[in-house]
């Protein structure tokens, strides 16, 4: 299937979106600075989507700014998402994904029949169900990359190059160092490893 727009932007704002509902209480100052994603920044991005599609065309279009009640439902497929247990979430997708509008003409260009876009309009979610539509599609790899930190509690892709396992549980080295470090910290003294001296052999007199 062409796309029409970038996917990796597409599901990265899903990702983003769902985030902005999805704030954990933060307890480091790294999470204070990297937990919170402001809505501001991904209703930039996703005019900036917008912007990367309609620009070139020279048509009309929008993309509105992304509500509270918007995030918390793309928050809630992303949990089905990374729980596994998608339900009947691919009929919600669909739904929302029909409502983005794109009205082509056919033209003659170049001794070509062409179909041109005159129109183009799309809420943010609908925006982020084609994301997370594209996220689930088994023929993409965009499901080995997605994860839910067990750190800082954000949903993450792991957008590295180069083979091997993609990250599922932690979004970098610095969250799982803090966890095993504040679980270490957190363990009872009673569970805390003990070092028994070497037996000595009774002597034989």
């Amino acid at each position: 299937m062409q796309m029409l727009f970038p996917e990796k932007r597409l599901v990265s704002l899903a990702v983003a979106l769902a985030n902005t509902a999805r704030q954990a209480k933060p307890r480091t100052k790294r999470q204070k600075r990297e937990g919170k994603i402001p809505p501001g920044k991904t209703w930039a991005d996703m005019m900036a989507l917008s912007n990367e599609f309609i620009g070139p065309r020279n048509i009309c279009g929008f993309v509105t700014y992304p509500s509270v009640a918007q995030a918390k439902k793309v928050e809630m497929w992303m949990r089905r998402v990374v729980t596994n247990k998608p339900g009947r979430l691919s009929e919600v997708l669909d739904r929302y994904v029909a409502k983005i509008e794109l009205r082509p003409v056919l033209t003659f260009k170049n001794g070509h029949l062409e179909f041109v876009p005159t129109m183009f309009r799309a809420s943010p979610l609908a925006l982020a169900a084609l994301g997370v539509a594209l996220l689930m599609d088994p023929e993409r790899d965009w499901i080995s990359r997605f994860g839910n930190c067990k750190g800082c509690k954000k949903y993450f892709l792991d957008l590295r190059k180069g083979k091997g396992p993609k990250r599922k549980v932690w979004c970098g080295d610095k969250c799982e160092d803090a966890y095993k470090y504040k679980t270490k910290l957190s363990r009872p003294k009673s569970m805390q490893a003990v070092e028994i001296p070497p037996s000595i052999p009774p002597t034989v007199g």
